[in-house]
């Protein structure tokens, strides 16, 4: 086996997002094949799932599942207190009454070995922004930089 520093292989990753700005996959960006890949899935510190993959040549995506994380989320969300909104004036006015937006951070945590068999890592973190729209929440495009 060739020493790890005269390895030439570089696997680029990046986060594919739906909509809603919710990770739908891994992607490989480079040419180089990514083998015995693991990617493990983490909200909070906990271990919210995770997939492994053979090999993965770029380009060439990861699908994830991330029903465990997107409940984590909401449930966090759902646990923040409901604010009044709106006054009331002499006209009997309205109020209305929701939760804040919040943002909150899924980490993808990879690890694979190259075509050498030198083993890499790579974290990969990700920030969604949940509001609440007519009693319910929706994800949306933070308001910091991803």
């Amino acid at each position: 086996m060739q020493s790890d520093t005269l390895d030439p292989s570089l696997v680029s990753w990046s986060i594919v997002t739906n909509g809603e700005h919710v990770p739908t996959c891994i992607r490989n960006n480079s040419a180089d094949t990514a083998h015995q890949v693991q990617v493990s899935i983490l909200f909070n510190g906990a271990q919210m799932g995770s997939h492994t993959c053979d090999e993965v040549a770029g380009p060439e995506d990861i699908p994830l599942e991330l029903s465990p994380a997107r409940d984590a989320i909401l449930d966090e969300f759902r646990r923040q207190p409901l604010k009044v909104r709106g006054a009331l004036g002499l006209d009997g006015g309205s109020t209305s009454r929701s939760r804040d937006s919040n943002e909150y951070t899924i980490r993808f945590q990879l690890t694979w070995l190259t075509a050498l068999g030198h083993k890499r890592t790579k974290i990969l973190d990700h920030t969604v922004r949940v509001t609440e729209r007519h009693g319910r929440p929706e994800f949306k495009r933070p308001t910091t930089p991803a």
